[in-house]
């Protein structure tokens, strides 16, 4: 064994403490003196003396303790062996020795070993199957949400499991679940009881759990489920017993229920003990909810994407207002918070009323976005708490096929529609759904198509009464969604990115200026995306669209059908494949547009030739990325194509350069991968031009000035 200095180390401290803490000798002789009387007297005090008849107990048995001073506080040094009451009662938990100490005030403390063994095999006279239970998830999913990843099997909890009696235990068993147990008995009596249960890790189940047998409540405290005994904690199978002795149960139909706290154990069977009585299990299904009439849902637009924001219930019967705070919801299976609930008419505008059949639901929206960081690699930790009614596959968002949209009635709570009244016997749920309805695309018109080169685009435009009856000309707004935004549902372009920002007062109050009540805004979707050269697949940025014809045509189309445009103030932009589509429009038709506005463009600068930069180097461009963009690396993309337009001699091209991208719609601090840039154009929070074009700095910092003054991206697009 390697020997040590520490004594001497010590002493040194110890002579260093003395010379710097400026002690008189007459305080050392004091307090030396006090510690060696508090010495004598913790010597005379009587030591607490623990026995016990035997100092071995098997698994899930008692022992008692005795203590020669009453009064002590009894502990277990190791729970996960033995667990010990404030009376001195021990009980097995798993095989191992553990210490077992008595405290109390003016005595020394006592202690005594207890061993714990393997309790003998013993055979249950009746086994009650989990499998054969009524299960019961309060968010109609059996499963859970893991970062905004939902992890389960959906349907059942039943697993197959080689380990457990008969093959089959109950995984998934999370908070808010429920096994409900129906067996009968030919008469009345006492019966032991065994639960089997399994977790991976030591745990007491009186955090887990609520077990109450025919309505009366178990006393789980000191229970503990043992972790697997080879410590493999990716191992739930070792199934073992939580015991129960003198369990009451009644002649005819009795029942178990075990509900689960939090993260519950997976379970196996009820082991029964008894000589005197029948028992035997009932089979029941869950009562079947009765529908209640049906949902439309409405959807807005946020900085992450769109959520369902509320749900309007058509009920087939009339509904009392004392009964509206009875009503839950959820949407797919995740339970949200409601902020306002209120009669409406069937279109969901507010009414005053003691009664109706129209209920709205104003829900809270929650959405949580981190950046997680491994080694090299980050990425995104999202939780939208249910609320998203886009599927993301193939690289493509779309509206949710399956969506789940349930309104149904609290546990323990009743509900009357109609003459009949619902409640935990007999349930009753809102799930047909029937409308989607988006509030923020009123102003957005009918999706409309056109199709040029053998190429069909679909598009929405934001265009009102105000503008078109403003008097004067206005200018047009163009906007190209992201890769994931293609497809023939404008409403996907508009709801991915928030493009009806747009349409709202933090952007369109730019345009209003004298007689001019804002910009019209022109969305326009590919059907699969702009990057394509041609073979339905995402070029990288060095190739061509198929859509540029098609695009410019559709554009011109829209102008020629509203005579209200000023065609000398077209604007265009868009964020990563429609960032690529903006350089690929100001270089194809550079004296087309008055400004571009590409946001984390994808258009390589290695495919940008200087015959390109020559057409651009006049053009009025805003470019906006993030520095931390892992989608669309902005030093291979955004920031060389922008300094060789300032080296070329561009006078009005500007980069805004983020460090990251934060935002607080669905909650107060979200951190979103860096390649969501466009939250910034869309909020109107792009403000600064770097300072130094030769040396790129983040983030960048200094105003653009119009007229003298400092300007917005959007600010300096309407000066224009």
């Amino acid at each position: 064994m390697k020997k040590t200095l520490f004594p001497l180390a010590m002493a040194a401290m110890l002579l260093g403490m003395a010379s710097c803490g400026g002690n008189n000798p007459a305080e050392s002789s004091s307090n030396q003196s006090s510690t060696q009387s508090a010495s004598a007297s913790k010597a005379e005090e009587e030591k607490i003396v623990l026995s016990a008849a035997e100092t071995t107990v098997k698994v899930g048995e008692t022992l008692k303790i005795t203590s020669s001073v009453k009064d002590v506080s009894f502990e277990s040094r190791d729970t996960s062996i033995a667990t010990v009451d404030a009376s001195g009662v021990v009980t097995g938990v798993k095989a191992g020795t553990v210490k077992i100490q008595a405290r109390k005030t003016g005595y020394k403390v006592g202690s005594i070993d207890i061993t714990v063994v393997k309790a003998d095999a013993r055979v249950a006279d009746f086994y009650l199957e989990f499998e054969d239970a009524t299960h019961y998830d309060p968010d109609g999913f059996w499963g859970f949400n893991w970062g905004g990843m939902v992890m389960g099997p959906g349907d059942t909890p039943v697993e197959e499991t080689d380990q457990a009696h008969g093959g089959k235990s109950i995984g998934w068993f999370t908070e808010g679940c429920k096994e409900t147990i129906y067996f009968t008995s030919d008469k009345d009596g006492k019966v032991d009881m065994d639960f089997m249960m399994a977790y991976n890790a030591d745990m007491d189940i009186s955090s887990l759990l609520k077990i109450s047998v025919n309505g009366v409540a178990l006393n789980l405290s000191g229970k503990v489920v043992s972790g697997p005994e080879d410590g493999d904690t990716n191992n739930y199978y070792d199934f073992n017993p939580i015991s129960f002795t003198g369990i009451d149960v009644k002649k005819g139909e009795n029942t178990i229920v075990v509900e689960a706290l939090g993260q519950g154990p997976n379970l196996d069977c009820v082991q029964v003990y008894t000589k005197e009585l029948q028992i035997a299990q009932v089979v029941k299904e869950a009562a079947k909810p009765v529908s209640l009439g049906k949902v439309d849902y409405f959807v807005e637009g946020f900085e992450f994407g769109p959520a369902i924001t509320g749900v309007l219930a058509h009920f087939n019967g009339q509904v009392v207002r004392e009964d509206l705070a009875n009503f839950t919801v959820k949407t797919n299976g995740i339970s949200r918070t409601i902020n306002k609930v209120y009669f409406t008419d069937e279109f969901g505008a507010e009414i005053n009323a003691t009664s109706g059949t129209h209920v709205r639901f104003d829900l809270e929206v929650k959405y949580v976005s981190t950046m997680q960081v491994w080694g090299d690699w980050a990425f995104p930790s999202t939780d939208d708490g249910g609320c998203s009614p886009f599927v993301y596959a193939n690289n493509v968002n779309n509206w949710n096929p399956n969506i789940k949209i349930a309104v149904g009635i609290e546990a323990g709570k009743s509900v009357k529609v109609g003459e009949e009244t619902y409640n935990d016997e007999k349930p009753g749920t809102v799930e047909e759904i029937g409308a989607r309805i988006i509030p923020s695309t009123a102003d957005w018109g009918d999706p409309k198509s056109h199709t040029a080169d053998g190429k069909t685009l679909t598009y929405k435009a934001y265009e009102t009464s105000a503008l078109a009856n403003d008097g004067v000309a206005n200018p047009l707004v163009i906007w190209l969604h992201g890769m994931g935004e293609g497809g023939t549902d404008p409403d996907i372009a508009l709801l991915g990115n928030d493009v009806t920002n747009l349409g709202e007062s933090k952007v369109q109050s730019h345009f209003v200026k004298n007689q001019q009540a804002g910009a019209y805004v022109l969305a326009v979707q590919t059907p699969t995306m702009w990057m394509d050269s041609g073979t339905g697949d995402n070029n990288g940025g060095v190739g061509h669209s198929v859509y540029t014809t098609a695009l410019k045509s559709t554009i011109d189309k829209y102008i020629a059908d509203n005579g209200d445009i000023d065609s000398s103030r077209i604007f265009v932009g868009g964020c990563s494949n429609g960032g690529y589509m903006t350089m690929e429009m100001a270089i194809t038709y550079p004296d087309f547009f008055r400004a571009y506005y590409p946001v984390c463009e994808a258009y390589s600068d290695s495919f940008v030739t200087d015959a390109d930069i020559a057409k651009l180097k006049g053009l009025s461009i805003w470019f906006t990325h993030a520095a931390n963009d892992t989608t669309v690396d902005p030093t291979a993309f955004t920031i060389p194509t922008y300094q060789r337009l300032i080296e070329a001699g561009a006078t009005d091209v500007h980069l805004s350069l983020f460090e990251n991208v934060v935002g607080n719609e669905g909650n107060d601090h979200n951190e979103y991968q860096g390649h969501y840039s466009w939250i910034y154009v869309l909020k109107d929070e792009v403000l600064k031009d770097q300072a130094d074009p030769a040396s790129i700095s983040v983030p960048s910092s200094r105003d653009v000035l119009v007229g003298g003054s400092p300007v917005s991206l959007w600010g300096w697009m309407a000066a224009k």
